[in-house]
């Protein structure tokens, strides 16, 4: 999230942040903006924290971790907030102020933020928001009991999944959300999304279907399989092994 941020002592906050000069004062100016109480300045800090969860991909840890729950904290407080407007951050566009929360959320959401990741889903109409929310939903399903599972959070990504307006990218991520979901409500999304014309909808769908049990729906996804052209993108080939696999059993 981006914006000017009208103080001395923020701006050179985010400064450090940008170009840190050591892990001390990287870390000093990360909690200088995540305490703020700016709204601007917690986004800025919530997409660092972000930035430095992805990199631990490669090994090492964020100088950020320890502040994780507080992060979260702040995480919620934003998406309590109505959508920033565009112009507030013209990169990113209406709603940047979610998307750095629920892209902060990715390995932090829980179960009981199902509900504030719908609310977001539901208002908006941009793409980097749907994305963000996708994902954060994925960690927040997989996280809650297969009893206590968000109909409300179900419903919002299903309605992503199904819109035939948006741009596959949006849809296919919003499927991956259900990857850890099981219960009839999100069985049903699968299997009306394995029915779509999109073809990345298709496969993505089958994908999720498959690997909840591609013994319950092997009549469907042979079905779906057969109409597929030989380069189908991924992940058609992991569905037609788990296909196979059936078939050898």
């Amino acid at each position: 999230m981006t914006g000017v941020l009208g103080d001395i002592e923020l701006e050179g906050a985010r400064e450090e942040l940008s170009n840190p000069t050591g892990e001390t004062g990287q870390r000093d100016a990360f909690l200088t903006l995540l305490r703020s109480g700016v709204d601007a300045a917690v986004g800025i800090a919530l997409d660092h924290y972000h930035y430095a969860d992805a990199l631990c991909r490669f090994g090492g840890e964020s100088p950020f971790a320890p502040y994780g729950q507080e992060t979260l904290e702040r995480a919620r407080h934003l998406l309590r907030q109505p959508p920033s407007p565009a112009d507030a951050s013209p990169a990113t566009g209406a709603g940047a102020n979610h998307a750095s929360a629920m892209t902060a959320m990715l390995n932090l959401a829980e179960s009981q933020d199902s509900e504030l990741i719908a609310h977001a889903l539901e208002r908006t109409e941009n793409s980097h928001v749907r994305t963000a929310a996708s994902m954060a939903a994925k960690t927040a399903l997989r996280r809650s009991e297969s009893l206590s599972l968000s109909p409300r959070l179900i419903n919002s990504l299903a309605d992503v999944v199904l819109d035939g307006t948006l741009p596959t990218a949006d849809r296919t991520e919003a499927l991956r959300a259900f990857a850890y979901a099981e219960s009839p409500a999100v069985v049903d999304v699968l299997v009306r999304a394995v029915e779509q014309r999109d073809l990345g909808v298709q496969v993505n769908a089958a994908y999720v279907l498959a690997e909840q049990d591609v013994s319950a729906h092997r009549a469907l996804l042979e079905r779906v399989v057969s109409g597929w052209p030989q380069d189908a993108p991924y992940p058609a080939g992991e569905v037609r092994d788990l296909l196979d696999e059936v078939d050898g059993c």
